[in-house]
């Protein structure tokens, strides 16, 4: 008798695997003009925490120590940013800018 797995995947708008094997589930896009929130598994599957970005942000890549990515301002106008990554739990944004971390 087959029967259903006791755990279901996430639904997620994005999924990215980082330079290290680290899987990233983009939750959900903020309101206007705020950061969105992600998700972070180890490689073995195991939760880790979450994170969000600065500003909205269209994720391309996500390397040892960085997260790179396009952002439109108010113009629609594309701005491509790298934001530096602190794999301890947080991330370090542009002076300018404040960063959204949570576990």
């Amino acid at each position: 008798m087959g029967g259903y797995p006791s755990i279901r995947a996430a639904l997620s708008r994005e999924t990215i695997v980082d330079a290290l094997g680290y899987i990233w589930l983009h939750e959900y896009e903020a309101p206007l003009g705020q950061g969105s929130r992600w998700t972070v598994f180890a490689p073995n599957g195991e939760k880790l925490g979450a994170i969000g970005t600065p500003v909205p942000l269209t994720v391309f890549q996500i390397g040892v120590d960085y997260v790179l990515g396009k952002r439109l301002d108010e113009l629609n106008v594309e701005h491509l940013e790298m934001y530096p990554l602190d794999r301890a739990g947080t991330t370090r944004p542009p002076a300018d800018e404040a960063c959204a971390v949570g576990g």
